[in-house]
């Protein structure tokens, strides 16, 4: 896989945690442990370049979702990259069909981290737990 994807995808995906910080009220912060402290400024600086519909912002739910992906689940971030690569061309190509934004194609992370097989708590199921 192209390094230089996976370090946009990384890039990427930051703008669409900081949706999830801005709509998820619970600090997952105090849950996840402290491993980002020697990349926190670097990651800071890196925030505002990302080219998003949304503005990033980095703040202790945005650690604790960094830390989970590349610590606590980094099985799960390895798959979501490779899903990413197959899925992101097909989003990107039915969204501007449509006239949408293409960054829209992050809320299937969101929403089941890009498993097709995903069924939500509610029981609904596929990539955008419809």
């Amino acid at each position: 896989m192209n390094i230089k994807f996976v370090c946009r995808f990384f890039v990427s995906t930051l703008g669409l945690l900081s949706v999830i910080a801005w709509t998820n009220p619970f600090d997952m912060g105090m849950i996840a442990e402290n491993r980002l402290d020697e990349q926190e400024e670097t990651i800071r600086e890196r925030i505002p370049t990302v080219v998003t519909i949304v503005s990033p912002t980095y703040n202790t739910i945005v650690r604790s979702y960094l830390n989970t992906y590349i610590y606590r689940r980094p099985e799960q971030t390895t798959a979501m990259l490779g899903w990413a690569a197959y899925y992101f061309p097909k989003f990107e190509k039915a969204l501007a069909a449509e006239g949408l934004p293409t960054d829209l194609k992050y809320l299937a992370i969101v929403e089941s981290a890009l498993n097709p097989n995903a069924i939500s708590r509610s029981g609904a199921g596929g990539l955008g737990n419809l």
